[in-house]
Parts: C-alpha cells; sequence; structure tokens
C-alpha cells in the first residue's frame, strides 16, 4: 500500500497494488480486502487481528519498546497524566542503572583530579618537547603511567552507556509513535505528541518553544560538569572535545520539532545527569577535604 498527499496535503490518498489476473473471456474476477483506518495503538490493531500489530515498527529495539510501552501504560493507570508518567519512568530507568553510573561517573572524576595535580608537569613536558610530539607524546604518556593514570581507561566510561542504549532507543521509539500521547497534556504542554507550540517568533515565523531550550540549556549545564578525559599531546582528542561543546546546540536545534514527550524525558534525563555529577563531585571531594 502506498500513501501519499493528494490535493491541498490536508487529505491522503492509498494506492493497493497486487499481481495481475489474466481474466478468461466472460468470466469475472472478484478481489475481496479488508482495510483497517485507525489509530495505531498497539491493543486496538492487535484486537482487529491478522498481526496488524506488526505494523507497529519500533525497529531492532522491539523486545524491549513493547514492554516499555506497557510500563507506561501501567504508571499513566495509577498517575493519570502522561507527563508524570514520563518523568517517573525516566527516574526509574536511571535509579536501574545508577550503580554502573556512579561508579563510572566517580572512575572519571577522579582521574580528572589527578589530571589537575600533574598539570604543571603536563605543562612542563609540552614545553620541553614542543618540537618533537612524538617524544613528547612518550614522556607524556610515561608521566601518566607513573601517576596511575590510563588515558585508555575512559573508554570504560563509556561501558555504562553502551548497556543503557538500547533501552533509551526503545523509550525513544515508544515516546515518539505512541498514539497514546495524543492530546495528553502536561503544565504548559498541550499535546506531549505534538511539538509544543506557544507563539510564532515575530518577523521569522518560527515557534517558540520552552522546552527544547530547558533540554538544551541542561544539556550545556550537564556537559560542563562531566570530567573530561585526558587529551593532552593528542591533538585529535582536542579537537573532537571543541566540537562536543557544540552538541547542546546541534542537537536543541534538531529536537526542535519533535514531540514534547519525548523532548521532556530527555529534558529530565539530563537534570538527573546534574544531580549524579554533583553528588559524584562531593562524593570524590569530601575524602581529600578531611
Amino acid at each position: 500500500v502506498t500513501l501519499t498527499a493528494y490535493g491541498d496535503k490536508s487529505l491522503v490518498k492509498a494506492l493497493y497494488g497486487y499481481p495481475a489476473d489474466t481474466i478468461p473471456p466472460g468470466k469475472t474476477s472478484v478481489k475481496n480486502w479488508e482495510v483497517y483506518l485507525g489509530p495505531l495503538e498497539y491493543d486496538i490493531v492487535k484486537a482487529v487481528g491478522y498481526n496488524l500489530q506488526e505494523s507497529i515498527n519500533y525497529g531492532w529495539v522491539e523486545f524491549l519498546a513493547k514492554p516499555l510501552l506497557d510500563f507506561l501504560k501501567w504508571l499513566n493507570s495509577y498517575f493519570h497524566n502522561y507527563g508524570i508518567s514520563i518523568i517517573v519512568i525516566t527516574v526509574i530507568m536511571r535509579l536501574i542503572f545508577l550503580p554502573l553510573t556512579i561508579r563510572s561517573m566517580v572512575s572519571m572524576k577522579r582521574m580528572q583530579v589527578k589530571m589537575e595535580q600533574i598539570k604543571p608537569k603536563i605543562d612542563a613536558l609540552k614545553e620541553k618537547f614542543k618540537d618533537d610530539k612524538t617524544k613528547q607524546n612518550s614522556e607524556l604518556m610515561k608521566l601518566y603511567s607513573s601517576h596511575g593514570i590510563n588515558p585508555l581507561s575512559s573508554l570504560g566510561g563509556c561501558l555504562p552507556l553502551l548497556i543503557q542504549l538500547p533501552v533509551f532507543i526503545a523509550l525513544y521509539d515508544v515516546l515518539l509513535h505512541s498514539i497514546d500521547l495524543r492530546q495528553s497534556s502536561f503544565l504548559w504542554i498541550n499535546d506531549l505528541s505534538e511539538p509544543e507550540h506557544l507563539f510564532d517568533i515575530p518577523g521569522i515565523g518560527i515557534p517558540f518553544r520552552i522546552l527544547p531550550l530547558l533540554m538544551g540549556v541542561s544539556w550545556f549545564i550537564s556537559q560542563k560538569m562531566t570530567p573530561m578525559t585526558p587529551t593532552a599531546g593528542n591533538e585529535n582528542m582536542q579537537m573532537q572535545m571543541k566540537m562536543m561543546q557544540f552538541m547542546p546546540i546541534i542537537f536543541t536545534v534538531m529536537f526542535w520539532g519533535l514531540p514534547s514527550g519525548l523532548i521532556l524525558y530527555w529534558t529530565v534525563s539530563n537534570i538527573l545527569s546534574i544531580g549524579q555529577q554533583i553528588y559524584v563531585n562531593r562524593l570524590v571531594n569530601t575524602p581529600q577535604g578531611g
């Protein structure tokens, strides 16, 4: 079946194709089919039959997306508000992965503290071997090793993110495609299934939206609080770190037209990351102060 915009684009034209059929003279050919016109809501289309629920495509994370959708509906049956339900499910997901996340954040913070302690030595080596990058890198690696710093250990900090990634992608797909969020309001947001629209910015006609801006600001703060990996002597890594600084701006623009429910999830997730980093900073710094 092919769906295309028709006329003023407020209508949709459906074309159904099937194999050619040769009709003998004097005979007739009758084709029968059933058409479902309705919302892609899992329980509804499943009740229709014909495995119609398979038309809801959650991609390779479908095995996680469906349980998450059921869980979101269950939460909503108690809170009667999908905005609150999204916040609760985001907090629960964070709590599940909290031990891994805290362990990774503590490791990265401790490495950052060590890097700050030996920064004068790093600067001295960079100045001493500024004309010999190979020797500079070699001496920097010796310095790291003598102080128990492994620049590659930062890759271990990616492990919790990699483990969480399928869950976050599944939740992303659920919030992006779920018809259940339609006409569900939260605070100033009228419809969590649609992009937030307060008013159009005069002169340019672009919708002004608060939630994507909150997401970008919270992402920026979270990024600034996150310990940086050692990049001394590695120009490629330094360039990558500079590019990462623009990610909050880039994703704010990319997410500007996405459903408000998805932006709410991402914003809450960023705020929780900030809270976790504050806790880790205190956890690492307190023994040194004592």
